[in-house]
């Protein structure tokens, strides 16, 4: 049995569209309600290259950045065979703290707390400028002060040093486990200082990066085009692909996988032209194309 682990961030993590959305209709729902169906009816590449021979566990969650994943590897990566680790994009951080509760539809889930740039930080705080609990005051200041970190993230020389911290914690995940198999989870993804399989340098201004290569994102961005739906503003979580795909593109995907793993490749050199031609069914993915959150849940033959 080969054991496959997986690390990273929303690439390889399960949501269950009905809790979140169940936070703005007000439909109440269970945590634990549904999850097998989920599991049936939107298929992930990690069910798919599940079989006698592989088994396969995530460790990843949504939003979290390099340096979170890089811990939860350095805690499970002895207990698989084979390792998958999804590099997420180079401007989030990612802090523990305790959210347990929602609070509102911004911290949802438990832990971590993440951010990705100073947008974000503003709409958090305006969020919590009005909040007098004792939670909601130092959340306030947690994004206060994770803005003026963006801010400093956002000067040439700073940002440099991040792309150095972030390659080289890339790199130490390789001197671990140097069977390590890297997927892109966006294309502009800082890689190894000196490219692997990507051609020379590139120069911005008076720092370096790497040409990078095509990564999941791109995927879902050829689905967004095929499917040609933009969910309205005002029905957050709408959307209901697991891991940001559907499962026409998880089931190509795990294919191309398969045949990567099987080869010394450090990086997966995604095919985009086979995702091309998938046909999904809008209604299947997207909540806000139903009456309800139980309508849709219905459509796709999810009972709880």
């Amino acid at each position: 049995m080969n054991n496959i682990g997986v690390f990273g961030d929303s690439f390889a993590h399960r949501h269950y569209p009905h809790i979140r959305a169940s936070i703005d209709t007000g439909e109440k729902f269970h945590q634990d309600e549904g999850k097998e169906d989920f599991l049936r009816e939107f298929p992930t590449f990690m069910e798919y290259i599940r079989d006698d021979n592989n088994s396969v566990k995530t460790h990843g969650f949504p939003g979290t950045d390099l340096l979170w994943s890089f811990v939860q590897f350095e805690k499970y990566h002895e207990l698989y065979d084979t390792i998958i680790f999804i590099l997420t994009s180079d401007g989030r951080i990612t802090i523990n703290y305790d959210q347990s509760g929602p609070h509102d539809k911004i911290y949802d889930l438990s832990q971590p707390l993440t951010t990705s740039n100073i947008a974000s930080c503003k709409h958090a705080k305006a969020t919590f400028a009005n909040d007098s609990s004792a939670k909601g005051v130092e959340l306030y200041h947690i994004y206060s002060g994770l803005e003026k970190w963006h801010e400093l993230c956002a000067t040439d020389g700073f940002l440099e040093r991040e792309w150095i911290i972030y390659n080289l914690v890339i790199d130490r995940i390789k001197q671990i486990r140097p069977d390590v198999k890297l997927i892109r989870a966006f294309s502009d993804v800082p890689e190894f200082w000196v490219p692997p399989d990507d051609g020379p340098v590139k120069r911005e201004t008076n720092y370096r990066r790497v040409i990078k290569g095509v990564s999941l994102s791109d995927i879902m961005h050829i689905e967004d085009n095929i499917m040609n739906y933009t969910p309205p503003a005002q029905v957050p979580y709408a959307d209901a692909r697991q891991c940001h795909l559907t499962s026409e593109s998880h089931k190509i995907l795990a294919g191309q996988i398969k045949k990567w793993l099987k080869t010394d490749e450090l990086y997966l050199n995604i095919d985009l032209r086979e995702f091309e031609g998938i046909n999904p069914d809008v209604k299947k993915y997207f909540v806000s194309k139903h009456a309800s959150v139980t309508n849709w849940l219905t459509y796709n033959n999810i009972i709880l």
